[in-house]
This record gives C-alpha cells, sequence and structure tokens, in this order.
C-alpha cells in the first residue's frame, strides 16, 4: 500500500458515520450532558440581556434573538462533533423551546432571571429538560421516549410554576397569617380580655375584643342590657377620676383638680354615675367600666331596653374574664386587633 493509499485509509476512518448508520447511545447522551451546560450559558446570558434591555439599555435586547441563533449554531456544532451527524433541525427546535420557556417564564414572573441567584434552580431543570428533548431528534427510540417526555416536563413546570403575582398573593397571605398569629398571641399574654357575667337570667349575647380593650353586651332575661367595658395595661389611678369611662353623650367630663362633676360621684370601689347607672373599677392593671346601654345598643343585643341602677348593682359583683376555652371558641377564630368584629356569642 503506498502511502498516499495508507493516508486516504486513515482520513476514511476519521470521518463521522453516515446519517444512516446507528449513533452509540452514550454520544447521543453526552451530547445531551455537553447541551445542557451551553443552554445554561445562553440562558445566563439572554437573561443578561433582557435586564440591561429592560432597566437600562433597551437596544440591548437585540441581543436576545442573536444569542438564540448562536444558540441554535453551537449545539449543530456540538452535535457534529459527538454524533457525526448535524441534526439542525433538533438543533433549532430545543432553542426554540427553551427561548419560548424562557420568554413564558420571566414576562409571567414564573421564573426570576438567571442573573439573581436565586433563580438558579428552576434554570437548571429547565435547561436539562430542554436538552433532554434532543433525545427526540437522536433516537435511539428509549431515548426518544424521555425527550419527549422531557418536553412535556418543560412544559408542565413552567405552566404549574407560580407566577409572580400568585407568588406575591401567596407572600402577602402568609405574612398576614403571621401577623394575625402574633396579634393572637398578644393578646393572649398581655390583651384586654372580654369580662362576662355569670350571674342567673344574663348572658352575653355580643363581644368586642380589640386588644387593648375589649366590650361586652349583657342582657337579662328581661330584656335588660348594660355594657361591660374593660381597658388593659392602665396605670392605677390616683386622687383624681375616670368619669369619662362613664360619661353620656353631651356631658362634660368636668375634670378639675377640685370637683368631681355632678354626674359622677366616687366610691369605694372607684366612680359611679350619681343614678347608679353606671359604675368604673380598677382591677390589676385593668379600668373596667359598667354602663347601662344606649337603646340602639340594647335592641342590637337583642334586647328591649337599658339596664336600670339594680341591674348594674348586680352585675358589677357577678363578672369574671372569659376563660380559655370561651376565648378560643369565640374570640380566636375571628380574631384581628383592632379590626377585630362584633362577635355574637349564643349560649355565652
Amino acid at each position: 500500500m503506498t502511502g498516499e493509499e495508507s493516508g486516504a485509509v486513515r482520513l476514511a476512518a476519521a470521518v463521522p458515520s453516515p446519517s444512516g448508520e446507528r449513533v452509540p447511545a452514550r454520544r447521543n447522551l453526552g451530547l445531551i450532558a455537553a447541551a445542557a451546560v451551553v443552554m445554561l450559558v445562553a440562558d445566563y446570558a439572554m437573561s443578561s440581556l433582557v435586564m440591561l434591555g429592560l432597566y437600562a439599555l433597551p437596544i440591548m435586547l437585540i441581543g436576545v434573538p442573536v444569542t438564540a441563533v448562536l444558540l441554535a449554531a453551537a449545539l449543530v456544532a456540538l452535535s457534529a462533533a459527538m454524533t457525526g451527524r448535524r441534526n439542525v433541525l433538533g438543533s433549532v427546535a430545543v432553542t426554540l423551546l427553551l427561548a419560548g420557556v424562557g420568554a413564558y417564564g420571566i414576562v409571567s414572573g414564573a421564573l426570576t432571571p438567571l442573573t439573581w441567584l436565586p433563580g438558579l434552580p428552576p434554570h437548571l431543570l429547565v435547561c436539562a429538560l430542554c436538552a433532554l428533548a434532543l433525545g427526540v431528534f437522536t433516537g435511539p427510540w428509549p431515548l426518544r421516549a424521555v425527550g419527549a417526555a422531557a418536553v412535556l416536563s418543560v412544559l408542565a413546570v413552567i405552566a404549574l410554576a407560580p407566577t409572580s403575582a400568585e407568588a406575591a398573593e401567596a407572600q402577602r397571605a402568609e405574612m398576614a397569617a403571621q401577623h394575625r398569629q402574633e396579634a393572637i398571641d398578644s393578646f393572649l399574654e398581655d390583651g384586654a380580655h372580654p369580662v362576662v357575667t355569670d350571674h342567673e337570667g344574663w348572658s352575653n349575647p355580643r363581644i368586642h375584643p380589640t386588644g387593648a380593650s375589649a366590650m361586652t353586651w349583657v342582657r337579662s332575661d328581661a330584656g335588660a342590657v348594660a355594657t361591660i367595658l374593660v381597658q388593659a395595661s392602665v396605670d392605677e389611678p390616683a386622687s383624681d377620676d375616670w368619669c369619662y369611662a362613664i360619661m353620656r353623650p353631651g356631658e362634660s367630663d368636668g375634670t378639675t383638680t377640685d370637683a368631681l362633676p355632678p354626674w359622677c360621684v366616687a366610691t369605694d370601689a372607684g366612680w359611679a354615675r350619681a343614678d347608679g347607672t353606671a359604675t368604673v373599677s380598677y382591677d390589676d392593671g385593668r379600668l373596667i367600666a359598667i354602663n347601662a346601654a344606649s337603646q340602639l345598643d340594647a335592641e342590637q343585643a337583642g334586647g328591649t331596653s337599658p339596664a336600670t341602677a339594680e341591674d348594674i348593682a348586680t352585675l358589677a359583683g357577678s363578672l369574671r374574664p372569659m376563660t380559655d376555652g370561651e376565648l378560643e371558641q369565640h374570640v380566636l377564630p375571628v380574631y384581628d386587633s383592632g379590626d377585630t368584629p362584633v362577635i355574637d356569642a349564643p349560649g355565652l
């Protein structure tokens, strides 16, 4: 064999296999692995160009389709080098798949730009699945099936991933739940717990706890209604009064250093209206005011009339804070600090 013939044989051995010959599966798998790396690089470049285009230099957006063309060309070159087949159709198809998924993900917020490290894992998954999609075009048949499954998977991943709006709503809901739990914990530890009466013939049909204060509407079987206001974390009174807590609309509290208003009198327990229809006292950091309800409050509580002076005197000696079980049943399910609604509590 001449030197020319020997060189021709070596050259023929180096020429890639014709397209009709089977390419070993390991080469196709190697191509897919290399394609995933190249796609990740292209993904990073596209993300950077998008960020620059949106926030600084709009002209940089031109680089996105240019990068896609370069990616397709790189995949063609990789395929030719590793398998002996250029695989142009497959290279273009997976490039378009990656570009489409990435564009939708960035616009919808399902993907954060790869320039931000927290967004890396989803991009790794997308690039890996898009690279696996090359198996549809490279074969053999098991790899084609895996590639088809990868196409469906990447579409499902991007379709099911929460958008930026959905993620923001979930974050708001999580923060609201956290704040509400903090408010409940604070209420249980330091808040003004409503007081109720256990006196025979009386019930506690409405309560309104807000944290700093709490109101209870109590009603007798005869239809008389009184309100019980509790304020928490108040300083112990000195010589001056708290008549303001039992003041009626239109009255002046008349506070001076010398005298109480004519409708307010001092008692052993605190202060009271001169006609006996309200009292206010201090108990271990809490102000407790019992008032005959207005006619409107009486009707809203299911009663018919304001409580009398005798009713107020009866209630003053029969009050207690709500138990933990009562709070859990009636208050905690709806408690929201100052936004807590008035709570109907039948049977309390």
